[in-house]
């Protein structure tokens, strides 16, 4: 396997808005779990704004407690863009 199991940067706005947001994702390879102090960070960047969330997998604890971070991250991610979508669809139908 390679350095990397997944890693993925992808910019939010067209590139004719001139905004330099984007997400970037970064999990590094374990090589088949011996390696446990890889870099594991999700980025999101929106203009001047950038934050860094860690994903430790170094010991048992941290390995919980940053599946628990995702799986949270990605719930309530999953939510706020259904919710996005809803009123965006009412907004469209009271004009």
């Amino acid at each position: 396997m390679g350095r990397f199991r997944y890693l993925k940067r992808a910019f939010l706005n067209p590139r004719s808005s001139g905004a330099n947001s984007y997400v970037c994702a970064v999990a590094e390879s374990s090589s088949d779990g011996s390696y446990a102090l890889g870099n594991y960070v999700l980025t999101l960047a929106d203009c001047h704004r950038i934050v860094q969330i860690e994903f430790p997998l170094s010991r048992p604890h941290a390995r919980k407690e940053s599946l628990a971070k995702a799986d949270l991250l990605a719930e309530v991610i999953n939510n706020f863009r259904e919710a996005l979508h809803a009123e965006a669809k009412l907004i469209e139908k009271a004009r």
